[in-house]
Order: structure tokens, then C-alpha cells, then sequence
């Protein structure tokens, strides 16, 4: 009975491990995800979308995202040569 116990305690825990894993998003999350439009503003590395509605007539709301190109470049200095780029 011991033993049945352990295995179901040590499967369980296993269980809910690949469920976190899985649960976690693929990329890293934007450092603007969630910031107000006024805490957007301040960041210069974000920008604020208005709310708008799209051709199939979804509404989307108003967000803050990273400018084009800043996702990439967080933390890389922009003046280094991209890989297989000579200087």
C-alpha cells in the first residue's frame, strides 16, 4: 500500500510539472504587455494602439506593444554586426 501511495504522489507531481511547462508561454512576453497608456508613453521602447475593429468585425482593444524591431533587440547592441554581417 506504501508503495502504491508513493507512485501516485511521485505521478501526480509529475503530472502537474508538465502542465506548468506547457502552460508557459513560447516566447518571452513583451516588456510593454499590460503598462498603461500613460506607462507606455514614458517607454520609449513601446507604443499605444487605440482601440480599433478589424475587417471581420472583432473589436480589439486598446494596448500598449513594443515598437517594431525593439522585441528583437532588447539587450543587443544595435551597432554590432548581425551574424554572418562583416564589419
Amino acid at each position: 500500500m506504501r508503495f502504491a501511495n508513493h507512485r501516485f504522489v511521485s505521478s501526480s507531481m509529475l503530472a502537474a510539472t508538465l502542465l506548468g511547462v506547457l502552460s508557459l508561454p513560447a516566447g518571452a512576453a513583451s516588456q510593454c504587455k499590460g503598462l498603461s497608456a500613460n506607462s507606455c508613453a514614458a517607454d520609449n521602447t513601446c507604443a499605444w494602439v487605440e482601440g480599433y475593429v478589424r475587417k471581420d468585425g472583432r473589436s480589439v482593444s486598446s494596448h500598449c506593444k513594443s515598437r517594431p524591431g525593439q522585441k528583437a533587440q532588447q539587450g543587443i547592441d544595435p551597432k554590432a554586426p548581425k551574424v554572418g554581417q562583416l564589419r
